[in-house]
């Protein structure tokens, strides 16, 4: 999976968890931060992992969501994965 396909996957599933701020997504790279640019609380983020593990096969089991805050850490780990 490259990285592109891993931003669109991110992109669409932060979409259905928060459509209201889908001109923010939309216009996010890598360097955005999941809290601050994007404005995702724990319990978005967990939502997002979630969706991305039952949508897409993505398995988050083995990562400390503590160490991910950017969109970067995001792809970083899941490219790492594939």
């Amino acid at each position: 999976m490259t990285r592109t396909e891993v931003m669109n996957i991110l992109k669409d599933t932060m979409i259905q968890i928060d459509p209201d701020a889908k001109k923010i997504i939309e216009n996010c790279s890598e360097d955005s931060d999941l809290s601050t640019d994007l404005g995702l609380d724990s319990i978005e983020m967990l939502s997002m992992v979630i969706m991305m593990e039952e949508n897409h096969g993505i398995d988050f089991s083995d990562i400390k969501m503590s160490k991910i805050h950017t969109v970067k850490d995001v792809i970083d780990y899941i490219v790492s994965k594939k």
